[in-house]
């Protein structure tokens, strides 16, 4: 059985052989936060669960995430005088939102979750759609949590990797298969050498990075 998802306005997801990267020493350059909005109500264990996964892929790339727990939609602050908090401080590129929803409307069926870039392929925000990760059928060991924390992996790659960021391999390959799905129950699914150093390279300059960010109500919209 073969499962097709699509990603950036093009088909995929992400699993297969990858040419795996030494993890960088963890420092400023490669740190990464990321608001997480559990509006799909996800239970704690699996949702501590798939950002253990996430966490454990993107620092075998260099970059070692920071989770915020977070719930309902950011506000900005009432006015001048109150700080936004830091869930709500979303900053490409090293402050990403991944928003969990139940109830997708996105007309693939078969789509996990959706990436948000501008007209320049910068984003810092992406929907994950919870109903289908649970209803997806798994012939493999893979854990519910370990696919969803894969999802997330995928989602950062495309906001740090922007357009075209697909691959024939690894964490941010196109088409995957269950003897694939296998390999990543064993922890043997990363994103590839050439991806872990872009990514790197991204954090590393994001203080001179100055990005107008699409919301998930506007801007060019991807797909997994």
């Amino acid at each position: 059985m073969r499962h097709s998802l699509i990603t950036n306005v093009f088909v995929g997801l992400f699993l297969a052989f990858p040419t795996v990267s030494s993890a960088a020493g963890r420092s400023p350059d490669t740190f990464l936060q990321v608001s997480l909005f559990n509006d799909a109500h996800v239970p704690l264990a699996l949702l501590t669960h798939a950002e253990a996964r996430a966490s454990a892929v993107l620092a075998k790339a260099g970059v070692h995430v920071a989770w915020l727990a977070c719930s309902g939609a950011p506000r900005p602050a009432p006015d001048q005088f109150q700080a936004p908090s830091s869930c709500s401080r979303i900053a490409f590129p090293s402050h990403l939102s991944i928003r969990l929803l139940s109830g997708a409307t996105i007309r693939s069926e078969d789509a996990f979750g959706q990436s948000f870039l501008n007209e320049s392929g910068i984003g810092a925000y992406a929907n994950v759609y919870y109903d289908r990760v649970s209803s997806f059928r798994l012939d493999s060991p893979q854990s519910p949590g370990d696919l969803l924390g894969y999802i997330f992996a995928h989602e950062i790659g495309h906001l740090l990797l922007g357009p075209d960021s697909h691959s024939p391999s690894g964490v941010m390959c196109a088409r995957w298969s269950p003897p694939q799905l296998a390999l990543a129950s064993r922890g043997l699914i990363f994103f590839t050498s050439s991806q872990s150093a872009r990514m790197r390279s991204l954090l590393q300059a994001s203080s001179a990075l100055d990005a107008s960010l699409p919301s998930p109500s506007s801007g060019r919209q991807g797909l997994l």
